[in-house]
């Protein structure tokens, strides 16, 4: 081979390698929308954000709630019923691929300690309930309530990871976690 030729080879690899990377990271953004919620965010409360989800998924990809910390020093505190609803009324087509995650922003979570992170503050009767198959939720420190469960879970293959659940009410009527479906 001359050396002229060479070159241009690898000029060629060069062009293959850049086009599958851009398709790579088009696919990428495209598989992925976000939803800030917090103080200056795109929105205020984690029920809003949950509610500006598209009610199909099929094809969306991850749909990721971010919350991020408030002003002043942890805990900070949101209040609230969280519900994150598939069926007739929620949202539909949720799979392996098209699903909702309610998460914290890295630098916001709590570090194993109750009230060192963001933390939702539950009042009676209050909840996180969760109908919408798939789902993930993570990373949030979750105080008080009589309710069902601080958080009910109802939906098929959902994932409760890094959850710090404490200070609720626990009898015959009233658990912590309450999960009556799974598969």
């Amino acid at each position: 081979m001359r050396p002229s030729s060479i070159h241009k080879h690898n000029s060629q690899y060069l062009f293959l390698i850049s086009a599958v990377m851009f398709c790579l990271q088009s696919f990428d953004a495209a598989s992925q929308t976000i939803y800030n919620v917090g103080e200056g965010q795109s929105y205020s409360t984690i029920q809003s954000a949950i509610d500006a989800v598209p009610r199909n998924l099929a094809g969306l990809g991850e749909q990721r709630i971010v919350i991020h910390r408030k002003t002043g020093s942890a805990p900070w505190i949101y209040t609230g019923n969280i519900f994150l609803e598939g069926g007739d009324e929620g949202i539909q087509n949720a799979s392996t691929n098209d699903f909702v995650r309610i998460t914290v922003a890295e630098t916001d979570r709590h570090n194993g300690v109750a009230g060192t992170g963001v933390q939702l503050l539950l009042s009676a009767g209050e909840n996180v309930g969760i109908t919408l198959p798939h789902s993930i939720v993570e990373w949030l420190d979750i105080k008080g309530s009589d309710g069902d469960g601080v958080v009910d879970c109802r939906g098929a293959n959902v994932l409760l990871q890094n959850l710090i659940v404490h200070d609720n009410i626990v009898d015959d009527d009233n658990n912590g976690i309450t999960c009556e479906r799974t598969g």
